[in-house]
């Protein structure tokens, strides 16, 4: 263990020193630099918590930069692990139009920030209920994973459960299904979902209701193993 504690941190150690040299410098986090586009400047972020606030305006120019995804995300990784200080450039992709950049900053939202990302419900819920959103059944996932704010995450998912794509149908019901018996007012949405044509529509339901209220469904069986 201590070998790997050890290598670890040979590779976290450079990165850190070399954010604080730039911070300390005042220098640009760069696309080009290589350690703004490793594996460990995010890690390094955390590390440094808010003695790397300096560096937010760059990470967020960084972030928005949409040509090149493997830089955005690692830069949203940063940010998310600078913890609240880092959230309103997430916040501000999760609210934009760029489809690509708003997944981006969702992920890293539900991956890092975890109680501290409850100011991404609304949004999540409202790219929920956008029927031209390419992130629907993304931010019905985020809901799930993020289990905060169920008076306001719990109607907004049994609604979804009744929107044209099946695939948003099949997130939102597995997104409930991580709510437990909290989730009982979805019940009627749920039994409605028992009758949709979908199969994984179905299926989803099914597991979700076993979860949340087995008494309902008492001779239905999941069609395959819940998650």
């Amino acid at each position: 263990r201590s070998s790997t504690k050890e290598a670890w941190l040979n590779r976290v150690n450079p990165p850190i020193r070399w954010i604080q040299e730039k911070i300390n410098n005042r220098g640009n986090l760069t696309i080009h630099d290589d350690y703004a586009l490793s594996v460990e400047s995010p890690r390094a972020f955390r590390i440094l918590g808010q003695r790397a606030n300096p560096a937010i305006p760059e990470l967020t120019l960084l972030l928005n930069n949409s040509t090149r995804p493997t830089v955005a995300n690692r830069a949203a990784e940063a940010l998310a692990r600078l913890g609240t200080t880092g959230l309103p450039p997430l916040m501000a992709a999760l609210k934009g139009t760029n489809a690509s950049l708003q997944r981006i900053a969702m992920d890293n939202i539900v991956m890092y920030l975890g109680t501290n990302a409850w100011p991404a419900v609304p949004v999540l819920i409202d790219i929920l209920a956008d029927d031209t959103s390419e992130n629907r059944e993304a931010a019905a996932g985020a809901l799930g994973s993020l289990r905060t704010a169920p008076d306001e995450a719990i109607p907004a998912l049994a609604k979804a459960l009744s929107a044209s794509n099946p695939r948003v149908n099949e997130s939102a019901a597995f997104a409930l299904s991580g709510y437990g018996s909290i989730a009982r007012p979805a019940i009627p949405a749920l039994l409605s979902a028992l009758s949709d044509p979908a199969v994984l529509v179905r299926t989803a339901a099914t597991n979700a209701l076993l979860i949340i209220a087995p008494d309902t469904v008492t001779t239905a069986s999941p069609v395959r193993p819940i998650p």
